[in-house]
């Protein structure tokens, strides 16, 4: 959005507001590195920029952005050779030139956000997780060395939990930006949508995706009762 730079100097400014990795800032931080070590990947050079927010949150930084004829629809069907001819335009090397208007100890801080929060009650990621027994998928190095682990991980997989923690902690998650909070009972393993009305979670819910952004809307989970809070996008 139009104010990327300003949350992240917001959460910088304020750690008493603990905040999680997700795919977004873990492209963010790829086309960085990308742009800054010399790098040649032009999913994340590109896809980040021009499909995934990139565009907005470098603008919120002074960057100015090129435009290309390519649509979103476009971008994602290229074959690598075609975004390496893209990359060799001079606009979008003057792009990267605009780069080191990033200071670096922003790239610093989203690279130290933790992929998971623990509380005695509750398990967060940013994506859902469907095998609870395989460590590296909560592991940054892993998603670096097996681009598989980082598809089926807690900052891009996509298939649903289907299993309650063995420790029984609620496990919240977002990423799948729904229309509806989705929870999880064991009545219903794959998610029931929850009426916006009702503002609770149902009776036995063990994991719930509050990801609601699709709609229009935030929504808020407070742990002491599982009452849901919502706000509406401006």
């Amino acid at each position: 959005g139009p104010e990327s730079r300003q949350m992240i100097e917001f959460f910088m400014n304020n750690p008493q507001h603990q905040t999680l990795m997700g795919n977004h800032e873990h492209m963010m931080i790829k086309a960085y590195e990308n742009v800054v070590n010399g790098l040649r990947s032009p999913y994340y050079t590109l896809i980040w920029v021009y499909v995934n927010g990139g565009k907005e949150t470098l603008e919120s930084y002074g960057v100015s952005v090129p435009a290309l004829t390519e649509d979103r629809r476009a971008m994602l069907n290229m074959t690598k050779d075609q975004r390496e001819k893209i990359l060799e335009s001079p606009e979008i090397k003057d792009l990267y030139s605009q780069f080191s208007k990033i200071p670096v100890e922003h790239i610093q801080f989203l690279k130290s956000l933790p992929l998971y929060l623990e509380t005695n009650k509750a398990f967060m990621s940013h994506a859902p997780i469907k095998n609870w027994r395989e460590p590296k998928l909560f592991q940054y190095k892993a998603f670096d060395e097996n681009e598989l682990l980082l598809d089926l991980g807690c900052l891009w997989n996509r298939s649903n939990p289907n299993k309650q923690r063995l420790d029984k902690k609620l496990f919240i998650y977002g990423h799948e930006n729904k229309n509806k909070v989705l929870a999880h009972t064991k009545k219903h393993p794959n998610g029931i949508y929850v009426d916006i009305l009702d503002m609770t979670l149902p009776k036995g819910t063990w994991g719930v995706c509050i990801d609601t952004m699709k709609a229009g809307f935030l929504t808020g989970l407070r742990l002491d009762d599982l009452s849901l809070h919502y706000s509406i996008i401006d």
